[in-house]
């Protein structure tokens, strides 16, 4: 799909909305082909590039592909940041897909970038939907090392995982430390 052979001028815009649509539409080897006509066109990858098929890789669960994507971006352009890692970890959480979350979560770290209280919610939050709450809490000790906010959306999760587990005690004693917290504890957590 050379964009020349058709006459038109390449340009690095045209080809982020075609991949986009590609990867949004599931044609996926597709869209990574039109990506290999994007360099062979001679063009320069910008972060938008990079991101378009993070994301769609992420969308579908490709993940050793989206890590190679990743390591691109990093030797041609930069690291992501957190809003860059926390987009990826949103469509893997919508994709239901925990242990890519968990992969992007130690990229991140790898590449030494913080986690933010809202970075931490997300995956917190998914972990304990996804029946990983002992993962979740985890986390949640490593929010309270960095004296990061904590909010009683994530004590909720916590709380309501762990009773789905069986674990009364362990969740009675998170309801006590939101207390404690000054938070007010009620049924809809």
């Amino acid at each position: 799909m050379k964009m020349k052979k058709f006459n038109v001028k390449p340009r690095v815009f045209l080809y982020n909305r075609i991949i986009d649509s590609l990867m949004r539409n599931g044609y996926v080897d597709l869209a990574v082909s039109v990506y290999d006509d994007f360099r062979n066109d001679g063009l320069v990858e910008e972060s938008v590039n990079f991101m378009v098929s993070i994301k769609g890789l992420c969308k579908v669960g490709r993940i050793d592909k989206m890590l190679n994507v990743l390591s691109k971006m990093r030797e041609n352009l930069c690291k992501p940041d957190v809003f860059a890692y926390m987009a990826m970890v949103r469509v893997l959480v919508e994709a239901g897909n925990l242990d890519g979350c968990l992969r992007v979560w130690e990229e991140m770290k790898k590449d030494k970038v913080e986690p933010d209280a809202m970075a931490y919610t997300t995956l917190v939050t998914a972990l304990c939907k996804g029946g990983r709450m002992e993962k979740g809490y985890e986390l949640f000790s490593e929010m309270e090392e960095k004296r990061c906010l904590i909010d009683r959306a994530i004590y909720g999760s916590l709380v309501e995982a762990f009773v789905a587990d069986g674990k009364v005690g362990f969740a009675c004693g998170l309801l006590k430390d939101l207390v404690d917290s000054g938070y007010r504890a009620d049924l809809g957590i």
